[in-house]
């Protein structure tokens, strides 16, 4: 008969079902070969969810762009209302123009907390819209192109103008920004880019192919058309020339 006090078995038994070191390592081994295995399905999936949460985003906006026209004339706001007779000012945005519109109230539009910039080093910390979740930092941009320090998500497609004629305004420069935007001006609304994605708010041919185009979502971006649906393009899709019906609606 076995005498020994109940808390030395407890311990033999201890000892006997402890991992020895080689066990351990072999176990260590066996989950970061699983975690390295896992993490560039994780990551994928991370990606594909901003990506989403980005088309979201752009549905959302061009719903309130169409509502904000039916209440203007049928014609979208300028992209930029005072340029180039005053400074910069956030209040003259495109974007600003249908914050309302997109649902939120007047007063949440606050510098630099909630509006329609992302910059890096500063106290954003609400999400809303006009925000991709993928550019947040480090945003990937086309080779050449020069990232504008605004760090805008999305830019509005102003080169329709540049191919008004016979109206009763005609533009001084083309591409101007200042002139609303009249949707009867795109002849070509399924193929024509409405919003696309751009740090900076100009999102034409020369706003994006020359200065501030954005290819957040595995070298592709989100863009909103005029007939209201979105497409995921890559980089080499996106016309490059001017006079395409993808940037002149014609």
């Amino acid at each position: 008969m076995n005498h020994s006090p109940p808390g030395r078995r407890i311990r033999s038994d201890l000892r006997q079902h402890a991992f020895t070191l080689p066990e351990l390592l072999v176990v260590v081994t066996i989950i970061g070969l699983l975690a390295s295995l896992a993490l560039p399905a994780f990551k994928k999936a991370l990606a594909q969810s901003r990506r989403s949460t980005c088309l979201s985003n752009e549905r959302q906006i061009g719903q309130a762009l169409f509502l904000y026209a039916s209440e203007h004339n049928n014609a979208l706001p300028p992209v930029w209302a005072n340029y180039p007779s005053q400074p910069v000012s956030m209040d003259d945005q495109w974007n600003t123009a249908i914050w309302t519109y997109c649902g939120y109230s007047t007063s949440s539009y606050q510098y630099a907390v909630n509006d329609t910039c992302t910059r890096k080093n500063m106290n954003v910390t609400k999400k809303n819209l006009f925000r991709c979740p993928e550019i947040w930092g480090n945003p990937p941009c086309p080779t050449g192109v020069t990232i504008n320090a605004n760090r805008m998500s999305y830019g509005l497609n102003s080169a329709v103008l540049g191919q008004l004629s016979g109206g009763s305004w005609t533009p001084p420069v083309p591409n101007s920004w200042v002139p609303p935007i009249p949707l009867a001006a795109v002849a070509t609304p399924s193929s024509t880019a409405m919003v696309i994605e751009c740090s900076y708010l100009l999102g034409s041919q020369s706003g994006f192919a020359l200065y501030w185009g954005l290819i957040p979502h595995d070298g592709g971006l989100n863009v909103l058309f005029y007939d209201g649906h979105i497409q995921y393009l890559k980089l080499g899709e996106i016309p490059t020339s001017s006079t395409d019906r993808f940037w002149t609606g014609q």
